[in-house]
């Protein structure tokens, strides 16, 4: 039994050796589209270690780019609009 094991492992092994050296070459360039520089930054995946709400902890959250950009705007855009909000309301004095 086991030398039949060892014969099927041999024999599979030498089978994709000859595909391997039988195979065409592979290219190694890539198309233009693909390369580094045109790449579009907004669409790198960056993590954070956000703190968790009412807690010592935090998690880490992963988004591309261009999310925790658009994060930040509604974030700051909603800051300003209390603000605004605040200041305009009348003092309980």
């Amino acid at each position: 039994m086991t030398l039949m094991l060892a014969l099927v492992a041999t024999s599979t092994t030498a089978a994709y050796a000859d595909d391997q050296v039988n195979a065409p070459p592979t290219t190694t360039t890539a198309p233009p589209a693909a390369t580094a520089a045109s790449v579009d930054d907004g669409d790198k995946v960056i993590c954070h270690n956000v703190l968790i709400t009412g807690s010592h902890f935090t998690e880490k959250v992963c988004a591309k780019k261009r999310q925790w950009e658009h994060a930040g705007d509604v974030s700051k855009r909603t800051l300003e609009h209390e603000t605004e909000q605040s200041l305009q309301r009348p003092s309980g004095h």
